[in-house]
Order: C-alpha cells, then sequence, then structure tokens
C-alpha cells in the first residue's frame, strides 16, 4: 500500500535512510493485511474493498465505486466517504487491487456527534428583517409613483413623459423588490419543494422586473 506520510518524524531520521525514487525497496512501507482483514465481505468497514472488487469479478464492472459514509477512527477521527476504482491488469484482466480516497462529511454525524449543533449558515430573522423592509419600501415606492403617475395622468408633464411608459417602469420596479422575497426562504421554513420554487421564482422575478424596467427606459431614450 502507498501511503504518503504513514512514517512521520524528521528528514534525518533512520527510517528514511536511502529512500528515494530510484530506490522504492527502501522507502518505508506497509503491508494493510497485517492491520486487519480487509479482504472479508463479512466484516464491517470493508465495503471499500469487497464492494468494488465483487462488481468486478461477478458484473465486470470497471467504474469507481462511493462507500456508504461512516466514521473512520484510525484516519483522524473524522467522518468519511471513500471512492475505489479497481486496479485490473491491462493484458488478462486480472483483478489487482484498488487505488482509493477518502473524502471528508462534514455535514454528517454518527451516535455522539450528533449532540454537536451543525451550522447550516441559515439568514437570522434580523437580516431577513432588514430585507422585508428594504422590499416593503420598495414596493411603497413603486406603487406610490404608479399612483400619482395614474392620479396626474393629464397633466401635460406626465404626458410628454408618456404615462404608460412610466407605469411599465413601476412595475418592472415592483417585480424586481419582489424577488428578495424568494431569496429568505430556506429548508428550515419549507420543504424541498418549497425550496425548489423559490429558487426558480427567484431568477424569473428578477430577470422579468429588470427587463421591463429597461425596456421602458431605453424605449423613451429611442
Amino acid at each position: 500500500m502507498y501511503s504518503p506520510f504513514a512514517f512521520r518524524g524528521p528528514p534525518n531520521e533512520s527510517v528514511y535512510k536511502n529512500c528515494s525514487r530510484d530506490q522504492p525497496e527502501f522507502c518505508p512501507s506497509l503491508d494493510l493485511a497485517h492491520a486487519y482483514d480487509y479482504v472479508n465481505v463479512t466484516m464491517d468497514g470493508n465495503e471499500w474493498y469487497t464492494a468494488p472488487r465483487c462488481l468486478y469479478l461477478r458484473d465486470g464492472i470497471r467504474t469507481g465505486y462511493w462507500t456508504s459514509p461512516y466514521f473512520d477512527a484510525n484516519a483522524g477521527e473524522i467522518n468519511v466517504v471513500t471512492c475505489s476504482q479497481p486496479i485490473i491488469a491491462h493484458s488478462s484482466g486480472k483483478f489487482l487491487g484498488v487505488a482509493t480516497i477518502d473524502i471528508t462529511v462534514d455535514a454528517l454525524c454518527y451516535g455522539d456527534q450528533c449532540g454537536t449543533a451543525v451550522d447550516y449558515n441559515y439568514l437570522s430573522v434580523e437580516i431577513q428583517s432588514v430585507g422585508f423592509v428594504f422590499v416593503a419600501v420598495a414596493m411603497v415606492c413603486a406603487l406610490g409613483c404608479g399612483v400619482w403617475t395614474q392620479v396626474y395622468s393629464k397633466d401635460r408633464v406626465v404626458i410628454a413623459s408618456q404615462p404608460f411608459f412610466l407605469r411599465l417602469i413601476c412595475c418592472g420596479c415592483l417585480i424586481m423588490a419582489s424577488s428578495i422575497i424568494p431569496l429568505s426562504i430556506d429548508d428550515g421554513i419549507v420543504d424541498a419543494d418549497g425550496c425548489s420554487i423559490a429558487c426558480m421564482a427567484f431568477p424569473w422575478l428578477l430577470s422579468i422586473g429588470f427587463t421591463a424596467t429597461f425596456s421602458a427606459l431605453f424605449s423613451k431614450i429611442w
């Protein structure tokens, strides 16, 4: 088994003597079979080796295999998933072993670890409140400007400014302001379907409001 840094120590430690790329036989090594019987399919924790081996020998599957998340007590005491890639002899097709890489899964917990709270980075009530205040201000201003335009639609200045485009700008600003509301929704408030709806609503509201507002402005300039 190739395991970088399996033997740690000062560079001048005798265990590293003569170890080099040209003389790998002098480099520290470890036979994993001496640690535990990883080929035993009945033992827990051997999925990283036994599953890809069985899938290749039984079904001929050569692609990588992802294990279920587990707690690795021997490699830093962390939660990980392992990706195992079968190593197959090119000429004979013989199964030679697996190459693996462990990836930490910090968001998962097992047993006693689950007493530790996980920070999902939800928006705080204070931030949501500030956002809703800005939404309300923007909507009230847009509605107020729309009402003012309607009341004074016969005024000579308003007529010269083209009331239709003024109303369109007010509607666009109102829709753009409403796009902030879906951003405040997360899975701590609604279920997965609700989050999907909110996620899709934001770009639609923002793009429709932006298009309505600036199309009216560009049309007036033109």
